[in-house]
Formats: structure tokens, sequence, C-alpha cells
């Protein structure tokens, strides 16, 4: 299966002692992951987005991501990763550029 495979549509869950950053955290220490990095951390319950740069053959998939507070159904967090890559770019230097576009595009 593909990394990219691999990440889209996923959803996880991390329960009781998970932290506002333990999603990011889990995403950064993936294989292929390239950079994970939040994008609106407005809420103060830690309900935040982000986007994941994952290596695919010979190119960089960004596909952003959303986290949930799982209270006051339960402990920890969610994490949703979107269904659909927002850019694909050939080199990690270009990520930040992606990025902002798709701000700019989608916020």
């Amino acid at each position: 299966m593909s990394a990219l495979k691999y990440f889209l549509s996923r959803e996880v869950e991390f329960g009781e002692g998970s932290t506002w950053y333990t999603p990011k955290n889990w995403l950064q220490s993936c294989k292929d992951v390239i950079r994970a990095d939040y994008i609106d951390t407005t809420s103060s319950a830690g309900d935040w987005c982000g986007y994941v740069a994952i290596k695919e053959d010979d190119e960089i998939a960004l596909i952003s991501f959303e986290q949930y507070n799982n209270w006051p159904s339960g402990n920890g967090f969610t994490l949703e990763i979107d269904n659909t890559v927002f850019a694909f770019v050939s080199d990690a230097s270009d990520i930040d550029d992606a990025v902002r576009g798709y701000i700019e595009r989608d916020f």
C-alpha cells in the first residue's frame, strides 16, 4: 500500500492521557511523513486543523487534517485526515508556498 493511500480518509483515536499535540506528533512519527503542522490553533479546546506532507514516489502530497477534542463524550482526541490531496510539490522547499495558497483559497 502506498503511503498516500494509508493516510487518505484515515481516522485515528487518541485516548486518555493524550494532549493537544498528540495527533501532530503521531503524524510526524509516521514513515514517509516529511512534515506535519497546524494551520489553525484558535480553539482553546484543541479542535485544530493542519496539514501533513507525505513523500509519494517523486512528489510530496499535502493533505489537510482536523483534530477534535472528544470531551464531553469521551477523553482524548480524534484525528481525521481528509480524503483528497490539496497540492503536490516536487521539493520540500515548496511546501510553505503550497500551504499558503491553500490557506488563502480555503480559509
